[in-house]
């Protein structure tokens, strides 16, 4: 129902709105407002009950709901019980055109409306009678509004007389629709804490979703940097290998040069080897044409057989020279050997 206040008594919110006479426990007098000052609350005897007698409605109050409270209206002057702060503490009860919340406190298991009347759910501030010295009440003693300290002359109790409220048919209609609309604000929140908590956990999914989507983003970025520079080396690589293929190419078409000039020369060293040949036929042929000679010195040594000593091998530009004039192809090969490249000592 609410947060416990004391021992005894709890905030109430049940109390059906309706007529009532505001009684002092501990006096029995009804709470009214004075006679002469319409302003001023007392507490008086209550009046005799009858009909075609108004003084009998001077203590009567309509009790109607205000939020999670309850507001006292006189029935016969129309103004609520209210609070003066113009005064020290503490602050007197007065009737005035504007209403006061109040919040209503019943005596647990008490078939009566046995109740506290507070200024909030925390009742620090009730209200009371001052009775100066006179603990036992008198007719007139003034309300006001003092600290909770659970004395009897904080104590109320609440007369049901009708089921009257002040108010109008449209009025009171407003007020059911508007208690149908409280329900529902209550059902609507309720349903809106459901959704917000499903708000908040979609929220963390979400966040997580946001923080494994940034880390992939960052993963990601850092594999397009390694495949950006795997790229770049290949890049490097490939121009690279084009370079050595041109290389590559350059020394085949070196070589085959080469090759094609060692075997021009293979050629040449072939023609020469040729010629050479020749020129030591002719030169041998030359050789065995030649008369055998006697050395003088032999006359003077034991008889045998003189040796034939065979002149020395001549160069080639003495074979051509020798065998000049012997023919027109010596001559040709005397040219041929100068083409050749091949020259005297």
């Amino acid at each position: 129902m609410g947060q416990q206040t004391s021992v005894t008594f709890w905030p109430s919110e049940d109390i059906e709105p309706g007529t009532y006479h505001i009684i002092h426990n501990t006096t029995g007098k009804a709470l009214r407002i004075h006679d002469e000052d319409d302003q001023r609350l007392i507490i008086w005897d209550r009046q005799a009950q009858g009909p075609g007698r108004p003084e009998t409605k001077k203590d009567h109050w309509f009790l109607l709901r205000s939020g999670e409270g309850y507001v006292f209206k006189h029935c016969q002057r129309g103004t609520y019980i209210s609070i003066s702060f113009k005064s020290d503490y503490p602050y007197p009860l007065l009737a005035t055109p504007y209403p006061t919340t109040w919040v209503i406190y019943t005596k647990r298991g008490s078939s009566q409306l046995d109740c506290v009347i507070a200024t909030d759910k925390v009742p620090s501030r009730v209200v009371s009678v001052d009775s100066g010295s006179n603990r036992a009440g008198a007719n007139g003693d003034k309300l006001y509004l003092t600290r909770f300290s659970k004395d009897e002359i904080e104590g109320w109790r609440l007369e049901r007389i009708g089921d009257a409220t002040g108010e109008d048919e449209y009025t009171r209609l407003l007020r059911q629709q508007l208690k149908v609309s409280k329900t529902e604000l209550v059902e609507d929140k309720s349903k809106l804490k459901i959704v917000e908590e499903q708000l908040a956990v979609t929220m963390e999914e979400l966040t997580n979703l946001r923080s494994e989507l940034n880390e992939a983003t960052a993963e990601l970025e850092e594999q397009r940097e390694a495949l950006d520079q795997a790229e770049e080396e290949l890049s490097g690589a490939t121009e690279k290998a084009s370079e050595q293929e041109m290389m590559i190419v350059e020394k085949d078409r070196y070589i085959s040069e080469r090759d094609e000039i060692i075997r021009t020369k293979d050629a040449e060293l072939a023609e020469k080897d040729r010629v050479i040949s020749q020129l030591e036929e002719i030169a041998r042929r030359s050789n065995e044409r030649q008369p055998e000679t006697i050395h003088p010195s032999s006359q003077h040594q034991s008889p045998r057989i003189n040796r034939i000593s065979p002149s020395p091998k001549p160069g080639v530009e003495a074979i051509a020279q020798a065998i000049q004039p012997r023919s027109s192809a010596t001559t040709a090969l005397s040219i041929r050997l100068a083409e050749l490249g091949w020259e005297s000592d």
